[in-house]
C-alpha cells in the first residue's frame, strides 16, 4: 500500500490535520509538494477513491485517459488556490499540461466538456500567463512560457471562436524577445545582471529548438509524400528553414541590442566608469563573452550541419542578396561565389577568441569545429 499510494497518503496526511488551520493561498513548500504528489499519482495510476490500496492501472505514458486527465488538473488547480506563490507547483502543473496538449489528438474530446480537448490551447496559454503572474520570480517560470508559446504556434488553432493570441503558423522574435523583457523589467528576478542575461538566452534556444522541429516535419512529411514530385512544395520546405535560420540568427542580434541599450546592463564607455563601476567590468564581460560563445556554438552545431544538409539555402541565400544590392562575402569557397557553409561559424569564433585570447577552451572548440570542416571537405 505505501509504495503503490504514497502519493494518496501523503494528501491525506496534510488535509487530516485540521488543527494547523491550513488557510487559502497561504500554503508552502511541503503543502505544495504534497498537491502534485497527489495529482501526479492520479494521473498514472488512476482511481484514488478506494480505501484498500488497489489502484487500478487505466494507462500508460502512451494513452491518456481523459477522466483522469480532469481529475488531476482539479487536484493540480486546488493546490494553486492552497499554494499560488510556490512556483515547483506551477511548473509541474504547466509541464502535464504541455504533455497533455501535445499528446492528445485535437479530434479527442472528453464526455465532460462536451466537443473540446482536455487541454485548449486557451487554456493553456492563460495557465502560463497566470504562473508569471503569481511568480514572477521564477526564471524557469518564464522559461516555460516561452515554450508553451512556441507550442502553440507549432499547433495552430482550427477554432474561429478561439480567443488565443497565438494563431500564426510562424514563430516571431519579437514575441519571444517581448516576454524576456516582461521578465526583466518586472524586477523580480534575481537582482543580478546575469539572472537576466539567462532569460534572453532562451529566446535564440526556443528559435533552435523550433528550426529543429520544422526539419524534422519536413522530413516526416517527405516520407509520406515520397511519391510525389512537387517542385513547389520543396521551394516551400527549404523557405522555412531558411527563415528559421534568419530567426535565429535575428534572435542573437536582437539580444545584443537589448544589452547594449538597456540600462539593466552595466555599461563602461569610459576610462573613468571603469574605476567607478569595479565589479560591474567583469560582469558586462562575461555577458558578452558568454553571448559570442552562445552564438559561435550555435552557428557550428546547428545551422552549420543544416546548410550541410541543404545546400541549396546557400544558393537562395547568395541569389537574396544580390537582389537586394547586397555585397557578396569575401568568405567563399574557389572557384564559387556562394558563401561556404562554415563561414558564418568560423566568423564568430574568430570573435569570441579575439574578445578573450586566453581561454584555452574557446580555442579548442574552434580548432575542433576547424577539423571538422576540413574532414568533410576531404572527399572519400
Amino acid at each position: 500500500k505505501a509504495g503503490n499510494g504514497g502519493g494518496v497518503y501523503a494528501y491525506s496526511g496534510l488535509i487530516s490535520y485540521v488543527h494547523l488551520d491550513y488557510l487559502m493561498g497561504f500554503g508552502g513548500q511541503n503543502t505544495a509538494s504534497a498537491f502534485v504528489k497527489y495529482a501526479k499519482h492520479y494521473a498514472s495510476n488512476g482511481n484514488s477513491d478506494n480505501d484498500n490500496g488497489d489502484y487500478k492501472k487505466v494507462h500508460t505514458d502512451n494513452t491518456i485517459s481523459m477522466n483522469n486527465t480532469l481529475k488531476s488538473i482539479r487536484i493540480y488547480e486546488r493546490g494553486i488556490s492552497e499554494c499560488p506563490t510556490v512556483d515547483n507547483l506551477w511548473i509541474a502543473y504547466l509541464n502535464f499540461l504541455i504533455r497533455i496538449f501535445s499528446s492528445t489528438d485535437s479530434s479527442k474530446t472528453s464526455t465532460l466538456t462536451k466537443n473540446t480537448p482536455v487541454v485548449t490551447r486557451d487554456f493553456l496559454q492563460k495557465s502560463s500567463e497566470r504562473a508569471v503572474r503569481n511568480c514572477p520570480y521564477s526564471l524557469p517560470l518564464w522559461k516555460l512560457k516561452m515554450n508553451i508559446h512556441s507550442l502553440l504556434v507549432s499547433h495552430p488553432s482550427n477554432d474561429s471562436n478561439s480567443s488565443s493570441a497565438v494563431d500564426a503558423m510562424i514563430l516571431n522574435v519579437d514575441d519571444l524577445m517581448e516576454i524576456a523583457k516582461d521578465a526583466i523589467e518586472t524586477k523580480f528576478l534575481m537582482p543580478s545582471p546575469n539572472a537576466q542575461f539567462e532569460i534572453l538566452l532562451e529566446v535564440p534556444r526556443v528559435m533552435n529548438r523550433y528550426l529543429l522541429n520544422t526539419i524534422l516535419s519536413n522530413n516526416n512529411s517527405d516520407v509520406k509524400d515520397n511519391d510525389c514530385d512537387d517542385d513547389e512544395s520543396d521551394e516551400d520546405k527549404l523557405d522555412s528553414i531558411q527563415d528559421g535560420i534568419d530567426d535565429l540568427r535575428e534572435a542573437f542580434d536582437s539580444i545584443h541590442t537589448y544589452i547594449n541599450k538597456s540600462p539593466i546592463f552595466p555599461k563602461n564607455n569610459t576610462k573613468k566608469d571603469k574605476k567607478k563601476k569595479g565589479n560591474n567590468n567583469h560582469v558586462i564581460f562575461s555577458i558578452k563573452r558568454n553571448l559570442l560563445k552562445e552564438r559561435a556554438l550555435m552557428e557550428a552545431n546547428v545551422i552549420y550541419p543544416v546548410l550541410q544538409q541543404y545546400p541549396d539555402l546557400l544558393l537562395q541565400e547568395e541569389e537574396e542578396e544580390e537582389e537586394e544590392g547586397k555585397r557578396v562575402s569575401t568568405n567563399t569557397k574557389k572557384g564559387s561565389s556562394v558563401k561556404a557553409p562554415e563561414s558564418e561559424a568560423i566568423k564568430w569564433f574568430e570573435k569570441l577568441v579575439k574578445f578573450n585570447p586566453k581561454n584555452m577552451l574557446y580555442w579548442k572548440d574552434y580548432i575542433a569545429f576547424q577539423k571538422l570542416v576540413l574532414s568533410s571537405a576531404i572527399p572519400s
